[in-house]
């Protein structure tokens, strides 16, 4: 048992009650507080004045610990509740006497730096007043307003140190008779946010009560429930935070939330405005504000898990009449501004934007990003009839969009490090941050699809295979390929410039991946990196170790440190980071197998070795020979359209100049080695192969006559050597007892791969969509894993 610390220090409860306070020296609650759920207060940080404020029975608190475990084991009778005694136990939960005014501050704050983007309708400023009223007051506070509370705690507990050590005590106290005393509960951050998260589920009541009583706050709950199992992933719960979102949609419908304006305007123009309504407007423009930043939310977290096969979009843009949403000092001040709309209304075109925001921009940022990620799930380039850069390749057109988006930016809104530490004075870098993480993946995932899976054979960035050549525009490939590494250098500038107020949600982690897996894709293919984004070049004018780790590269070791970072507070981020490490040594493993084959091969005798030029067909053609055309149709896994493509808009050519001054020291030392190059000595396998198999045994290399090289998959929230997913992981009580499983599609998870080759078909291999191969976006998405593509 650890033995307390000893302090010259004792809080103001541990001094009136005359006992020993063991404590850290006054920077958090003392032991005694923490085991009786208390406030803990220090003579040095509160005057004696406020802390009369306590209930009147807090002098005999200290003897009331057989109540306090009576309060905790009530959670084990939450399912049995009905919906009133849902309403008091949430009542219950938000008196604790721990939860004090400055804690509530404190997660407030957390909240703005974590979830301000995504779920932006909580009005802080109001939100406060409220609180302040209800401190030490008995009165009957809104139910509602209570499940948006216990919504804030299931996001932010599991980054406030001091309530993650309160809740491991009440945890503690569920074993019934034991002593507390005897029960030593390690503080784990995301069991505290799961306490607040199963309170927070009893609190909405029974299931029937949940889905018929229609609010406000209960969308915003169900939202933040939603974003957090998001941020979870655990392997028995993937749809989980799909499911939340969606029972949110379509309650905002129900509410007609993105009709508000419209049905305001209506109202307004027939009901003369009295002195009352004037009075009001303040309090009126805020809950408008709130309605209109909930329905946003609602849109926002749609069109990031709209993802991959099944996951339709629920809610059409041209639905949304309300505008966008407003700057914070508006919000705040309750200032009646005009920012437009998401899709512009005729009789709105005549009048000017007065208001702009890094948050309006946001989502119509998301809007492009649900037409990229709906055209890299749908196949991406394999579905293309035209070269890329013709007009009328969806490609072109998602591009041109793209670069209208970032020229159109006001200048205090574009990718600087002056502008960070300018939002950074405002405290409104979280969704400046964000705004730029989303700007990057767009960019990667995009323009990643004419990026070669393996381009060992590559003396210069070119494009997908194909079996007749055609040449491309002027330097489209370079410009291609740079686009990927600059956003994943402009990734990689943003988290080291941010260090502890990087946004920690699952964009973040994804915008990390993306740049983690460039970075890689540059360290073993270094002539890809013309510009030398994301690598050094000491690494092209040396020949590298091929058995070099992943983490000695300066840029992915940042990746690498920043999803470590991650993944105390989300989970999903230590499948990425086993990923990275995988996906290094396959292809170290390729290129060892493949420069051993080229060097005994006659290359007189077999044209295939050497460096060729790569290229695509401009008409008719998806950019890969045809063999590899028959073979991705006939696969299992080849991505269906499940919908129609959205029309998307033509535009200008105009290319994205970005204003970011890069931040290269991080501290990290660049001795580190990189790929040999291509035009030296490519490298694979004769017999390389993609096999997702059921568990993770590493990464073999070989050629005929041994073990192929094989990339495994991720599965949810495991671990390089865990086993796969369905096997324990799932807790009993949620294991299905199904009588109407299909044993061909309803046991197990779906492992699509994709077949082994032999040299001879080194060409499809190459040319394989990044995408495709990765499956990251259905990962992101919540809706499949890395490394396994959908039936």
């Amino acid at each position: 048992m650890k033995q307390p610390m000893r302090s010259s220090i004792a809080c103001l409860r541990c001094r009136r009650s005359k006992i020993k306070c063991d404590n850290d020296g006054g920077n958090s609650p003392c032991d005694t507080c923490i085991k009786g759920g208390h406030q803990c207060q220090y003579p040095e940080a509160t005057s004696l004045a406020p802390k009369r404020i306590d209930p009147p029975a807090s002098g005999r608190q200290e003897k009331d610990g057989p109540h306090e475990r009576k309060r905790a084991r009530k959670l084990d009778e939450a399912p049995g509740l009905d919906s009133e005694k849902s309403m008091a136990y949430a009542e219950e939960i938000l008196t604790y006497p721990f939860l004090t005014i400055e804690l509530w501050d404190q997660l407030f704050a957390i909240y703005k730096q974590h979830f301000a983007t995504e779920l932006s309708f909580i009005h802080l400023p109001t939100l406060k007043e409220k609180m302040s009223r209800r401190q030490g007051q008995k009165q009957h506070h809104s139910s509602e307003l209570n499940l948006v509370l216990l919504g804030i705690l299931t996001l932010t507990a599991r980054f406030h140190t001091d309530l993650v050590k309160y809740v491991a005590h009440l945890s503690s106290q569920q074993g019934g008779n034991v002593r507390p005393r005897t029960i030593q509960h390690k503080p784990d951050p995301i069991a505290a946010s799961e306490f607040f998260a199963n309170a927070l589920t009893t609190a909405l009541g029974p299931l029937r009560t949940a889905m018929t009583v229609v609010t406000v706050e209960r969308v915003q709950a169900f939202l933040m429930l939603g974003l957090f199992e998001w941020s979870q992933r655990h392997a028995f719960s993937n749809s989980s935070a799909w499911m939340y979102v969606g029972v949110a949609i379509r309650m905002a419908k129900l509410l007609r939330l993105g009709l508000d304006d419209h049905i305001m305007k209506i109202r307004e123009a027939r009901v003369a405005v009295t002195h009352e309504s004037r009075t009001r407007s303040s309090e009126i423009g805020i809950i408008r504000e709130s309605r209109r930043r909930t329905m946003y939310s609602c849109l926002v977290l749609d069109r990031m898990m709209a993802c991959g096969s099944e996951r339709a979009m629920s809610i059409p843009l041209e639905s949304i009449g309300i505008q966008l949403p407003c700057s914070e000092m508006a919000f705040d001040l309750a200032l009646d501004v005009y920012t437009g709309y998401l899709r512009c209304p005729e009789e709105s075109t005549s009048r000017k934007v007065n208001d702009d925001s890094t948050l309006s921009r946001f989502v119509q940022l998301v809007a492009i990003w649900s037409d990229i990620s709906q055209y890299s799930t749908a196949g991406g380039r394999s579905q293309e009839t035209a070269s890329p850069w013709d007009s009328r390749s969806t490609f072109r057109q998602l591009r041109e969009r793209l670069d209208r988006f970032h020229m159109d930016l006001p200048d205090t809104f574009t990718l600087s490090r002056q502008n960070y530490y300018r939002h950074d004075n405002h405290q409104a870098t979280n969704t400046y941050v964000s705004l730029h993480m989303l700007s990057s993946v767009c960019q990667i995932i995009l323009n990643r699809e004419y990026l070669p899976f393996l381009p060992i054979r590559c003396g210069r960035p070119q494009g997908p295979l194909s079996s007749a050549q055609y040449p491309a525009r002027d330097r489209f490939w370079e410009e291609t390929a740079d686009n990927v590494f600059r956003a994943s250098r402009d990734i990689l500038d943003l988290v080291e410039i941010c260090k502890d107020k990087l946004p920690q949600s699952c964009l973040t982690v994804f915008a990390v991946w993306l740049s983690g897996f460039m970075a890689v894709y540059a360290h073993q293919f270094p002539i890809m990196d013309i510009q030398q984004r994301m690598v050094v070049s000491e690494i092209i004018e040396r020949d590298m170790d091929e058995s070099t780790s992943v983490l000695e590269g300066a840029t992915t070791r940042m990746s690498c440190q920043a999803l470590h970072k991650l993944t105390k507070y989300l989970p999903v981020a230590q499948n990425y980071l086993a990923y990275l490490e995988e996906l290094n040594q396959y292809f170290v493993d390729a290129k060892s197998h493949f420069n051993r084959q080229a060097n005994n091969a006659d290359p007189m005798s077999n044209p295939s070795f050497g460096v060729r030029r790569l290229s695509i067909r401009p008409v008719g053609d998806t950019g890969l020979d045809e063999s590899y055309t028959k073979a991705d149709k006939a696969s299992p896994e080849s991505p269906s359209d499940d919908g129609q493509r959205s029309q998307h808009d033509e535009g200008s050519d105009r290319s994205r100049g970005s204003s970011w001054e890069p931040v290269r020291s991080m501290g990290v030392p660049e001795d580190h080695q990189g790929a040999s190059n291509s035009t030296h000595g490519p490298s694979i396998s004769p017999a390389l192969s993609f096999s997702a198999m059921g568990s993770s045994a590493g990464l073999r290399s070989g050629l005929a006559e041994s073990p192929p090289v094989v990339l495994e998959h991720r599965g949810e929230g495991l671990s390089a050597k865990a086993p796969p997913m369905g096997d324990t992981g799932k807790p009993p009580s949620l294991l299905s007892e199904s009588q109407l499983l299909l044993p061909s599609l309803d046991e197990g998870s779906f492992q699509q791969s994709i077949p082994e080759f032999s040299m001879e078909k080194l060409e499809m291999i190459e040319s394989q969509r990044i995408g495709k191969v990765l499956n990251d976006l259905e990962e992101f998405a919540g809706a499949g894993s890395l490394g396994i593509g959908a039936p």
